[in-house]
């Protein structure tokens, strides 16, 4: 019985062995991957005006024993792929609102990033409001050094972010005094969004409030503090 509990045990030793040896052997493999991908391959790619660039790079795990051509492609099938897989709508952007170059990469002997791709938005009139646009970009191939693509960052999604800035109505009458009668304080003035003189009649319109508090007055127009109470139901 003694000699079985031993051979058992000096066979659990050798099986746990073999286990973390495999793991160890796993770990730290080099790779390639797309610079920003490595938690989330969806990356915002703020649009304020056009054009916007953005810089596309592949960086390897380790540093590069010799030069490496490593080559990208719009790849607009990602999208649909990714759409089914996370459940998600995004659109592919329209092909007239961006463009691509330097495609063609190089990883340099002792350096661990790539020459960049240059993704740039040319315009936004063929961009859809409401609809969430991505740019999808995949590595496709690597020549030299022996270094693989890591799958799960082998493509990015550059999700465009469009930064809009429009008119809006104030409350904030700086002509008007500080304190005083109720009215002469946070009248809205909007006689510079429209034109008084030429009114258009809407048959539909939609409203939409943003407010920003700097404070709030009481009936002499005077600051008051109040106390708003929130009441939180589960």
């Amino acid at each position: 019985m003694k000699l079985t509990a031993k051979t058992y045990r000096g066979s659990m030793v050798i099986l746990l062995l073999c286990v973390i040896s495999c793991k160890k052997s796993d770990f730290g493999k080099p790779v390639i991957l797309i610079t920003g991908t490595e938690v989330n391959p969806v990356v915002k790619f703020a649009v304020e005006n056009t054009p916007a660039e953005f810089l596309v790079t592949a960086t390897a795990t380790y540093k590069a024993e010799e030069d490496m051509n490593v080559s990208f492609a719009v790849d607009t099938a990602a999208v649909a792929s990714y759409n089914k897989e996370h459940n998600t709508t995004y659109y592919v952007a329209p092909a007239a609102a961006f463009e691509v170059s330097g495609l063609s990469t190089v990883i340099s002997t002792g350096s661990s990033t790539s020459t960049p791709v240059s993704v740039k938005i040319i315009s936004t009139s063929p961009l859809i409001d409401g609809r969430s646009y991505l740019i999808p970009l995949s590595i496709t191939g690597i020549a030299g050094g022996r270094m693989k693509v890591l799958e799960s960052s082998r493509t990015i999604f550059l999700r465009i972010a469009r930064i809009l800035s429009f008119p809006a109505l104030s409350l904030n009458n700086a002509t008007g005094p500080t304190t005083g009668t109720p009215g002469t304080r946070g009248r809205i003035n909007a006689t510079a969004l429209f034109d008084t003189a030429h009114p258009v009649m809407l048959a539909n319109f939609t409203v939409e409030i943003k407010n920003l508090v700097y404070a709030f007055r009481g009936g002499d127009g005077n600051t008051k503090n109040w106390v708003i109470p929130i009441t939180l139901c589960n």
